[in-house]
């Protein structure tokens, strides 16, 4: 559908119409808003990957295309999101989980991480805006020496 609609504009820019207009709309300019890498990657999707996607994509702009990065402000607002998160649990030291999982940024340096990999969006973050969080904890028991690890798994509710 991307494509179709790029191809229209295209084609109406291409000639000058009827009207004597540059274009059937009497458009200077339009700005598209979409996200180059998943445009790029359906195209190879749709006609693979040994097809020239900036030989396509490079007759509709004119001077360059403009990369919008927020990553750095997802990173920045993901200690706000997480001290909007109220941890509970039962049986487990509510303290202790903040400390560990909270105040220590292991939980926001992890999701850091994905975010700088396009591994985790904003909208993924925001869905734990405000949520509670419960913390459950298990004992994983070793047969050597009857030693013990814990297994922790944060869920939210959905309110």
């Amino acid at each position: 559908m991307f494509f179709r609609i790029l191809n229209v504009f295209a084609s109406h820019f291409d000639s000058t119409s009827i009207s004597g207009y540059k274009n059937k709309f009497n458009f200077d300019k339009i700005i598209i808003v979409c996200d180059f890498n998943n445009i790029r990657d359906l195209f190879h999707h749709r006609y693979g990957t040994e097809v020239d996607f900036m030989g396509y994509i490079d007759k509709f702009y004119s001077t360059e295309v403009y990369h919008f990065d927020n990553k750095k402000a997802i990173i920045g607002i993901i200690t706000k999101i997480f001290e909007s998160v109220e941890p509970f649990s039962k049986g487990a030291d509510i303290n202790f989980i903040k400390q560990h999982y909270f105040h220590s940024r292991f939980l926001q340096d992890i999701l850091s991480l994905l975010v700088t990999k396009r591994l985790l969006s904003l909208r993924n973050i925001i869905k734990i805006h405000g949520k509670k969080l419960e913390y459950h904890y298990e004992p994983i028991d070793f047969n050597e020496r009857n030693k013990q690890i814990f297994r922790g798994v944060f869920r939210y509710q959905c309110n």
